[in-house]
């Protein structure tokens, strides 16, 4: 009976047939019911789920008006079916949960709606038994089709979910050249929200690292194959620039053996009679991160680029570099100077100290502290003290 409901209600929407009220509440408050029957119980169960699969697949591409409660009950029953290990009914859950995003009009599906699709479907791309035909063929396209409806709701959910997909080997090149773009480029909203998606991803163990290295060949690949062309270079510089500032990136350590000294040649190469100061600036970021790397000739590979740009003919990068090689040099001299094995508050202070050449907000405790004892050391003048009480008596 759900099947043949599942069946009907498509044909109805073809003919332009309505139900009745009535009707139509029995229809949608079918699945709860369903659920609170517990009808998944039982020989018949898995059946069942998957009529209910395609029943919610119907209601959706149906015209109801379906309550909040509703659409969420929905989803709840489709994530649950999602996780289910039958094949068959992962595949019609996918299917059915794929139904809401093909559904445009933005006043027949709420942006929650859609990003709980989203949401669903990158859960059912992680399910193991789920065949890579499934995720190619239904998960994928169903992706693109929200990412091509993406200014109905531009939070970022639809990048969030790709980003899961550097898994797949098959998808990696061309997601690396999607989030570079959106991470780089100069929609903040959107740069933040693939940053977000994908930093956790990277840092992530066990398989953050096999996945780091598996996306920065063709993050390599990109760059080489797009040289001089500003337009993806730009923005491949600035993602570099936060990977290595977030610590995704630790010049410490190789992700694999070649990767930086290989970087850091097709930086330079950008770098070469470069006149664009916006390119010059967000290139000089990513040469100074490779000033304190150990991986052999690289740090003295980077001075030498930077030596080169400070008689460069615009003013501003001069600056740039020398006041980035001048914080550095502060580092160095604090470290190398600071007798870390004497008392604790004077190691406090040269510390407190590091954060500002480091780029670092102090915490509250060392802002606090530096303040009070400012205030402690700061002389008192009595005479001006005296001065300021004659005058105030007259005299």
């Amino acid at each position: 009976a759900v099947v043949a409901l599942a069946r009907v209600l498509p044909a109805l929407s073809e003919a332009a047939t309505s139900l009745g009220a009535a009707e139509e509440e029995l229809v949608i408050g079918a699945v709860p019911a369903i659920e609170k029957a517990r009808l998944y119980r039982g020989k018949g169960g898995e059946v069942m789920r998957s009529a209910v699969c395609r029943l919610i697949a119907a209601i959706s591409r149906s015209q109801f008006t379906l309550p909040l409660p509703i659409k969420r009950a929905l989803h709840t029953s489709i994530d649950e079916n999602l996780r289910h290990p039958t094949e068959e009914i992962q595949v019609v859950a996918v299917l059915g949960e794929a139904t809401v995003l093909d559904t445009s009009d933005p006043d027949r599906c709420d942006a929650e709606t859609r990003v709980n699709a989203v949401n669903s479907l990158g859960t059912s791309a992680q399910v193991e038994a789920m065949p890579m035909s499934v995720v190619r063929e239904v998960v994928m396209q169903r992706l693109l089709t929200a990412a091509a409806d993406y200014a109905t709701d531009n939070r970022g959910e639809t990048f969030s979910r790709f980003a899961l997909l550097l898994r797949c080997q098959e998808y990696r090149t061309a997601l690396v050249q999607g989030l570079v773009i959106s991470i780089g480029g100069i929609d903040s909203v959107l740069g933040r929200a693939a940053s977000s998606a994908l930093f956790p991803l990277l840092r992530a163990e066990p398989e953050g690292p096999e996945i780091l290295v598996g996306m920065l060949r063709p993050l390599l690949a990109t760059l080489e194959a797009n040289a001089k062309n500003d337009r993806v270079v730009l923005p491949l510089l600035r993602t570099i620039d936060q990977l290595f500032q977030s610590g995704v990136l630790c010049t410490e350590r190789d992700p694999y053996t070649g990767f930086f000294s290989e970087l850091l040649e097709l930086v330079r190469g950008e770098l070469r009679q470069c006149r664009d100061i916006a390119k010059l600036l967000e290139g000089v970021a990513v040469v100074c991160h490779f000033v304190g790397s150990g991986q052999g000739e690289v740090p003295s590979q980077a001075l030498q680029s930077i030596l080169a740009l400070m008689v460069n003919r615009y003013p501003k990068d001069d600056e740039e570099d020398e006041a980035r090689a001048e914080k550095l040099e502060e580092v160095v001299d604090l470290l190398g100077e600071t007798p870390w094995d004497a008392p604790v508050p004077e190691v406090k202070v040269n510390r407190n100290k590091l954060y500002a050449p480091l780029g670092l907000t102090p915490p509250a405790a060392a802002t606090s502290m530096q303040m009070s004892k400012k205030a402690a050391v700061e002389p008192v003048d009595e005479n001006a003290s005296y001065a300021a009480l004659v005058e105030s008596a007259g005299y």
